[in-house]
């Protein structure tokens, strides 16, 4: 069903998963812990949400920015800093050329 990820690229592809489940899945997850808190401690309900909310961001971000500055398997340069963001943009190395998923 899944193609196989060459060994080198195994890294990438979880930090990738848990930045991407962390975008979709987060921010549900702060509203239903929010919910949570507001009928089990009502007394700390008022800046629940702001508070989730900014913890939420934060360790997305730290997510994303380590898929970003992964080094490239074949010439340690930071995988996806240097590319313009692009829908359809193939992704490659900016140093070597090495495409995604690519045996290095």
């Amino acid at each position: 069903m899944f193609k196989k990820v060459p060994e080198k690229w195994e890294k990438y592809r979880r930090k990738n998963l848990v930045a991407s489940l962390g975008l979709v899945f987060g921010l549900p997850l702060v509203a239903v812990l929010v919910a949570t808190i507001k009928v089990w401690l009502p007394n700390y309900a008022e800046y629940s949400f702001q508070t989730l909310s900014i913890i939420w961001c934060a360790l997305w971000g730290w997510s994303a920015f380590c898929v970003v500055r992964w080094p490239c398997p074949r010439c340690g340069v930071p995988w996806l800093s240097h590319q313009v963001a692009e829908f359809g943009a193939k992704q490659c190395c900016s140093q070597c050329g090495l495409c995604l998923y690519e045996e290095p």
